[in-house]
């Protein structure tokens, strides 16, 4: 719980100045990347995006047809997804928390959770709360940073100190089929966004674009990397 306020704390400070410093996952090759994948899979109408945060997508959903309700326990994130949903007649926004859901069960074809799901204290939990709220044949979608890739253990292990919090990269590829087998879901799909750092993106968006080809080239043949999707599907 002392967790979940601090991160509660925190996005709730950041929020202002939240998507000036996430433009690679709102409209450079990360969002991009990950919205093609999402799209690869998505067959449902009503999604739910747990943790939505900002907001940043909610428009690409509700323009592609999804009934959409963002979910998220900050107010102030909450508030400028607002702005960003006002237009959309199919977006509703609730302040909750993803973990214990206040939604009736077997409503939902699909849940989003982008890049949010290593906040969460009980993962195990929140995907038995999503598997009631889910139809049958029901699909959830999680793009999450991991550890797999040989690069981070061997930065950890050098201790470089670009590698972050260790919080950042607690889960690796084999933890998150063993919360699916645990939590009676099926794995569909899981597919690489981006197996490197996101500075090594960016650089290439500003200086090289030539690069970014070779990058998606890597990426579309990775099933590990920085950031992976896992697709799976209620059992």
């Amino acid at each position: 719980m002392e967790r979940k306020k601090a991160h509660l704390s925190y996005f709730d400070t950041k929020a202002s100045e939240y998507d000036s410093t996430r433009g690679f996952y709102e409209t450079g090759y990360g969002g991009l990347r990950e919205r093609e994948l999402l799209m690869l899979f998505s067959r449902g109408k009503r999604v739910l995006v747990a943790a939505c945060g900002t907001g940043r997508l909610l428009p690409f959903l509700s323009k592609r047809g999804f009934e959409v309700i963002g979910i998220d326990m900050s107010k102030s994130m909450l508030s400028i997804a607002k702005t960003k949903a006002d237009v959309y007649d199919a977006v509703s926004l609730v302040k909750c928390d993803a973990e214990f859901l206040p939604l009736r069960g077997g409503v939902f074809d699909e849940v989003i959770c982008s890049r949010a799901f290593k906040l969460f204290p009980n993962p195990s939990g929140a995907l038995k709360d999503w598997s009631r709220i889910l139809s049958k044949g029901g699909r959830i979608f999680i793009s999450l940073e991991t550890s797999s890739p040989l690069w981070i253990r061997v930065g950890y292990k050098l201790k470089l100190p670009m590698m972050g919090s260790r919080f950042e990269w607690r889960y690796k590829v084999e933890d998150v089929k063993t919360l699916f087998q645990e939590t009676d879901f099926r794995m569909l799909f899981r597919g690489c966004v981006i197996y490197f750092g996101r500075s090594v993106y960016e650089t290439a968006e500003r200086y090289f674009r030539p690069l970014l080809g070779l990058l998606k080239l890597i990426d579309s043949h990775s099933k590990n990397g920085r950031n992976v999707m896992f697709v799976a599907v209620k059992t």
